[in-house]
Order: C-alpha cells, then sequence, then structure tokens
C-alpha cells in the first residue's frame, strides 16, 4: 500500500469568483468529467457538503460515492475526500490578471482491493487535466449553458 501524488494545473479565462462557484457546483461535476453521471448534494452547513456521485465506467459499472467537500479559505481553496475510494484532492485558486489558475493535488491510495483495479498516477493526471481545459471552456465568456448567477446580499 501507499499513496500517489498527482498535481494539475490550468489558467482559467475567468475571474475567481466565478471559477470557483463552478468548482464547488455539484452540477458542474458531469460537466467536467468523464465517468461522472450524476452529482448530488445530500447536505451543505455552508462550510462543507456531502455529494454522492454516480459514476460509470466500463470497467466498474455504474456505482455511486459519496464524497465531502470542505472549504478551506473562501474562494480559495477546498478539498474533496472521498475515504471510498482512497481519492483527496486539494484545490487552490490563484488570481493571475484577469484569469484564474487552478491548482489540483491529488492524493491517490493504492488500495489492493480485489474489486477494483488501482489507478494509475498517469490516467488520474490525464483525466484531471481533460476536466479543467473543460472548466477552461465552461468558465470563458459566452459560454452557453447554465452559469452561476450572483446575488449581492441584501442591504442591512
Amino acid at each position: 500500500m501507499g499513496t500517489d501524488v498527482v498535481e494539475a494545473a490550468a489558467e482559467i479565462s475567468g475571474h475567481r469568483p466565478e471559477v470557483w462557484d463552478l468548482l464547488i457546483s455539484p452540477g458542474t461535476y458531469t460537466r467536467l468529467f468523464t465517468g461522472v453521471a450524476s452529482c448530488e448534494c445530500l447536505a451543505d452547513d455552508g462550510e462543507s457538503k456531502l455529494l454522492r456521485f454516480g459514476l460509470q465506467s466500463a470497467r466498474t459499472g455504474p456505482r455511486s460515492v459519496s464524497a465531502h467537500i470542505t472549504i478551506g479559505r473562501h474562494g480559495r481553496s477546498f478539498e474533496l475526500h472521498s475515504p471510498s475510494s482512497g481519492l483527496l484532492a486539494n484545490v487552490r485558486l490563484h488570481t493571475v490578471c484577469d484569469r484564474t489558475r487552478v491548482v489540483v493535488i491529488v492524493l491517490v491510495s493504492r488500495h489492493s482491493r480485489p474489486d477494483r483495479a488501482a489507478l494509475s498516477p498517469v490516467a488520474v493526471t490525464r483525466w484531471t487535466e481533460a476536466g479543467l481545459s473543460r472548466l477552461s471552456a465552461l468558465a470563458a465568456p459566452g459560454t452557453p449553458g447554465p452559469r452561476p448567477i450572483r446575488i449581492p446580499p441584501a442591504p442591512a
């Protein structure tokens, strides 16, 4: 047993608050990551969310995985942790001029489970980079489809 560390990064055309909203919205994951068929929020206390992902792959077939999103610094960092799948992802957002740099570090546990083949670091890197590429396209100005709406707080 052990852990592989994978890092992927991308500069996204878009301001950090909009990119943040996309990344913490459960509905976005089906548009970003291959194999994520559904994602629903089961609980949200403002600092963390409990999500249920419906996954589909030729290798494993359909299955359901739970994960927690824990907010670090709002608008700047969060962790996505799925103990049952042995994944922990740390996601950080940085403003770079009028763009947002997204850095994802994934820790992949190499479980020796008979019901699941180990994920290769190369496969996880490619999957994450492809998702970041789709995020870049989704966050680009003028992209059709659902986009987060920022509602200003009510005056006090």
